[in-house]
C-alpha cells in the first residue's frame, strides 16, 4: 500500500523513461485500476478528478500512513 497511488505511478513512470537502459522510443506509460469503481484511469494530481469513489482506507482498517518511500 502506498498513501497515493497517483503520485507514485508517475514517479515509476518517469524513473523508467529516464533509466539508460531503455530506448528513447519506447512509449512508458502507467495507469491506475481503481477496485472500487473496475475502471482504469491514467494517474492525476486533481482530488475532484480521483474523487469518485466514496471508499477509503479507513474502512479496511487502515489508519496510519504508510512509510514514505521516495526519500
Amino acid at each position: 500500500m502506498m498513501d497515493d497511488v497517483d503520485v507514485t505511478c508517475m514517479k515509476t513512470v518517469e524513473t523508467f523513461r529516464h533509466h539508460p537502459l531503455i530506448p528513447k522510443d519506447v512509449v512508458v506509460s502507467g495507469w491506475i485500476w481503481e477496485v472500487e469503481t473496475r475502471r482504469l484511469r491514467p494517474p492525476v494530481l486533481d482530488d475532484e478528478k480521483r474523487a469518485r469513489t466514496d471508499v477509503t482506507s479507513a474502512q479496511f482498517g487502515v489508519t496510519t500512513p504508510q512509510p514514505n518511500r521516495w526519500r
